[in-house]
């Protein structure tokens, strides 16, 4: 009997010009036949006979009428111009004003929720973009390690980067396998005597004679710190930075050799770093050595909370099998 009913359904469809019944026909039989089955009884299947006839009816008229008019090409991607792009965001930004218009409160609150949210996206992509993505301005700073011991008391208690000890940062320095060099810096303020004046605090560093070929940086003037000057019983030295040699001596290039009183000593003055480097703060002013004395370090657990160690890694040498603790925030990554 369905079978029947389908072949009528059929016949109908010829109410449709050939175009449609090409592209729509199976699929209309075979959701006709499945709507068939729901009826129960002879009066259901009746209505259902009769609304599909007045709706096949009034839809095959109408497609017949459009089969007859001329077809309009619709503009594919490549036709739609610049012009008709702008025209529609106009309409759509008119569209919004005049609903953000119609309720004020509304829109403070849209404008107030967008700002906050742009604010903090943007702080967030700076501080992601200064600490993962930006690379460091230094030479292969991608070979740049962080320095850490591990302290490990037999209370339990485990500190899984512990400050190092003197003793320790030579030992690391002289022994380890994982870095090829290494170096240690602690930040400070120095007073500097003004001739004829009060002498004024400016913040410093004291730092290794490898922390700047570590970092594979040159000063701009003269030169850095020798090994000789970094013990205790070399010369009084110092580096200034580009920024505190310009406000302070002037840009002055015979500035080298000049003598001026760092925390009450006389200190030569034997190089003045580029315009771009400023480590570890942002406003280091100047350098001088730290003078570790190796033969006679100090007592190992003579912990300093100010000393940072960085190394260099060695070409080849896995972070897992790397003797040495590392932390990726201090000068690069160790991933």
């Amino acid at each position: 009997m369905t079978n029947v009913h389908l072949l009528l359904f059929r016949s109908l469809l010829w109410l449709y010009p050939g175009r449609f019944r090409r592209a729509y026909g199976e699929d209309m039989a075979l959701l006709f036949a499945e709507k068939l089955d729901r009826q129960d009884g002879l009066a259901s299947r009746a209505r259902f006979w009769q609304r599909t006839a007045i709706n096949i009816a009034a839809t095959a008229g109408a497609e017949r009428w459009a089969s007859l008019r001329p077809r309009q090409k619709t503009p594919n991607h490549d036709q739609i111009n610049e012009r008709g792009l702008m025209s529609g965001l106009i309409q759509d930004a008119r569209y919004a004003l005049r609903l953000l218009r119609r309720q004020p409160s509304f829109s403070v609150f849209v404008v107030l929720t967008l700002a906050i949210g742009i604010g903090a996206n943007s702080a967030v992509f700076s501080v992601v973009n200064g600490v993962v993505l930006k690379p460091l301005p230094f030479a292969e700073s991608e070979r740049l390690v962080a320095i850490w011991g591990r302290f490990d008391p037999e209370s339990g208690f485990d500190f899984p980067q512990f400050v190092l000890s003197n003793p320790e940062y030579v030992d690391y320095r002289n022994h380890s396998r994982a870095v090829s060099e290494m170096s240690a810096y602690a930040v400070r303020s120095a007073t500097v005597g003004a001739p004829g004046g009060d002498p004024e605090r400016v913040p410093s560093a004291t730092v290794t004679s490898s922390f700047f070929s570590l970092l594979r940086v040159r000063p701009a003037l003269g030169r850095a710190f020798t090994e000789e000057e970094d013990t205790p019983t070399g010369a009084q030295v110092v580096v200034l930075s580009h920024g505190y040699w310009q406000s302070r001596f002037g840009g002055d290039p015979s500035v080298l050799g000049r003598v001026i009183a760092l925390n009450g000593v006389q200190t030569h003055v034997i190089g003045v770093m580029p315009r771009t480097f400023a480590y570890p703060r942002d406003n280091t002013h100047l350098w001088v050595p730290m003078r570790i004395d190796a033969a006679n370090p100090g007592n190992r657990k003579g912990h300093r909370r100010d000393l940072r160690e960085g190394g260099r890694q060695r070409p080849g040498v896995q972070p897992a099998f790397a003797p040495l603790r590392t932390d990726p925030r201090f000068l690069g990554s160790w991933t």
